[in-house]
């Protein structure tokens, strides 16, 4: 004997309200459609598993930080978003420093609670190296957060790497510490239990009362 359709929707309905609540690694992939060529902005909101984040290209200067246009690269092992106009499209470093950033913008998946966030970065040939910033204001480089004082090197080439302080600071930044390097994906963890909240728990609530009323209609009509 099959299981009744009206008690399998309201197991449905419980399994659906419960597997929004289950943990795991989000991963925000920075040129998700393997394309090569411009973004058509300095900004771009990348979504995942239902979850936002919002990469900036910004040139570092003496005064404000001007916007700069982003470019999606996927060559080989060289993967992820760059600028538009620099040497192989890749973020540069120059004698005073980074020549320009990409910052990413967590306030969505901070305030969701997402936690332990990474950074994987591509295209960091020998020689090379980058280094992670933390800053709460949209446009301005911020303070050095790399562990241990950076920079990364190649070894983590292509690898995720922890970003220091996750949560401490809205806007988080790559930059190229020697050469140039290209920013692949971030990701970070959902709550492995989050609360219940508003819509979830009627889910739960009306599933429940489904099953309920199903089993009484089918005992009371096997008494018949």
């Amino acid at each position: 004997m099959g299981i009744h359709p009206c008690i399998k929707a309201a197991f449905c309905t419980l399994a659906l309200a419960f597997s929004s609540a289950h943990a795991g690694l989000v991963i925000w992939d920075l040129n998700p459609t393997n394309t090569n060529g411009s973004v058509g902005s300095s900004a771009h909101i990348f979504t995942s598993s239902g979850y936002s984040i919002t990469a900036y290209g910004f040139d570092r200067v003496a005064g404000p930080d001007p916007g700069h246009e982003l470019w999606f690269k996927n060559d080989i092992d060289d993967h992820g978003l760059g600028v538009t106009g620099t040497p192989h499209n890749e973020l540069q470093v120059g004698p005073d420093g980074p020549l320009q950033y990409i910052q990413f913008d967590l306030g969505s998946i901070l305030s969701a609670g997402f936690t332990d966030g990474l950074l994987r970065v591509s295209s960091v040939d020998p020689g090379e190296a980058f280094d992670i910033y933390g800053s709460n204001t949209l446009g301005s480089l911020g303070t050095k957060i790399s562990l241990g004082g950076g920079p990364y090197g190649d070894t983590n080439n292509n690898n995720f790497v922890n970003i220091p302080n996750f949560g401490s600071y809205r806007y988080v930044s790559v930059v190229a510490a020697i050469d140039d390097v290209l920013p692949w994906a971030l990701a970070a963890h959902i709550p492995a239990i989050p609360e219940l909240g508003g819509t979830s728990a009627a889910m739960v609530l009306l599933a429940f009362f489904g099953v309920v009323m199903a089993t009484r209609k089918i005992s009371a009509s096997s008494q018949r």
